[in-house]
């Protein structure tokens, strides 16, 4: 095909190759490191907003079990029932978080969800014995809301930190899957960079070896033949290039110029022998009249 180009085509077919190469390269460079920002993202604040929303709700959790442990201990009826308040807008505050929490879990995070639920459940399976200890504290019954909560509470308490823990641990488990595959489209993007720069430098070895052979080599044995015939001698041949491009045109040319030059030359050569002949043959033609005229004298003398 390049051999029916124009030189300009053809240069401009080797820049287009290249050109649409890269582009395709970079666009499936581009396509993998969106992916691997999006990871990153997700890794830098997804994963990090959610870790502190859990410890944020393990925090009030701890609070209530606080405020619970204090309702049981102070004396002052008033502070028992500011305790319950702060326990109210704890409960308020840490299902807030834990709503927060269920809109960072991906759709297809189906483990993350279940271990969501279980953790919602096992959270309302310990608020009655919490209610039932503050009853119990606000009644000034603080025996039973001991027993209470050493029986029945506080197993539940333990139950819900369980959950949080599997919950944190099986979100570390997706954040390291989302960090090496954050590693591998790194390590892809690098080979990826590394795949167009060398096919690039090959598309450019190869062309050059091509316009070489095609166009360099063609000038030079033009320039040798053109110093040959500078020197006289017309036997110098050429041997012409089969493309359609200006190289091959003036090699051509340059072919028949030289056959030309050889008929010049030839019929030259040929009108100086024929020159040559004519006055061999006048000076012989010569010769024989001054020897005729010598003989003529000759005659006249002796008579």
């Amino acid at each position: 095909m390049l051999k029916k180009l124009k030189l300009k085509g053809k240069i401009l077919a080797v820049l287009i190759t290249i050109f649409i190469f890269q582009l395709a390269g970079y666009s499936y460079l581009f396509y993998i490191l969106m992916s691997a920002n999006h990871d990153f993202e997700w890794i830098t604040n997804v994963n990090m907003k959610r870790e502190h929303l859990l410890f944020d709700f393990e925090t009030d959790l701890r609070e209530v079990e606080g405020y619970i442990k204090d309702m049981v201990l102070s004396l002052d009826t008033s502070k028992k029932y500011e305790l319950k308040d702060k326990i109210a807008q704890k409960r308020k505050s840490y299902a807030e978080k834990l709503d927060q929490v269920s809109k960072l879990i991906d759709q297809n995070d189906k483990k993350g969800f279940d271990i969501l639920s279980e953790l919602k459940v096992a959270i309302e399976q310990a608020k009655p014995y919490n209610s039932q200890i503050i009853e119990s504290i606000l009644k000034g019954e603080e025996l039973v809301a001991r027993a209470i909560f050493e029986r029945d509470a506080k197993p539940a308490i333990d139950k819900v930190y369980d959950k949080i823990g599997v919950l944190i641990d099986h979100f570390n488990e997706r954040t390291n899957i989302r960090y090496r595959k954050f590693g591998t489209l790194f390590r892809i993007s690098i080979f990826v960079i590394c795949i167009i720069s060398f096919l690039s430098l090959a598309i450019i070895i190869f062309a050059g070896a091509y316009y070489i052979k095609t166009i360099v080599n063609p000038i030079k044995q033009a320039s040798d033949a053109i110093k040959t015939i500078a020197r006289g001698d017309l036997g110098v041949n050429i041997n012409t290039v089969n493309t359609k491009d200006e190289i091959s045109q003036m090699m051509v040319s340059l072919g028949e110029m030289i056959d030309k030059l050889r008929g010049v030359i030839l019929e030259v050569k040929s009108a100086a022998d024929n020159v040559a002949s004519g006055s061999s043959q006048l000076s012989s033609s010569a010769q024989q009249l001054s020897q005729g005229a010598t003989e003529q004298a000759a005659s006249v003398e002796e008579t």
